[in-house]
């Protein structure tokens, strides 16, 4: 129960982090210019990420798929 909590109250206080960051106005154009760069990378690198960890994820799931089942002794009567 206590792990809920912890977890509730951590997605709440990034909730309000969040808003605090979105909220505050760019005025320099050359920060504003910086800020957008560093967005369209990060943005590029969870691009090929999630595309790198999908192909993982299938190649690990055929795997156990293909892989079959053992029957381990002594758990059956």
């Amino acid at each position: 129960m206590i792990g809920i909590a912890a977890g509730l109250f951590g997605l709440v206080v990034a909730f309000f982090l969040y808003n605090k960051v979105n909220s505050i106005k760019i005025e320099n154009e050359t920060v504003a210019k910086i800020t957008e760069r560093i967005y369209d990378g990060a943005m590029a690198f969870l691009w090929a990420e999630y595309r790198l960890l999908s192909g993982f994820i299938v190649v690990v799931a055929v795997a156990l798929l293909l892989g079959g089942e053992e029957k381990a002794s002594g758990l059956r009567p």
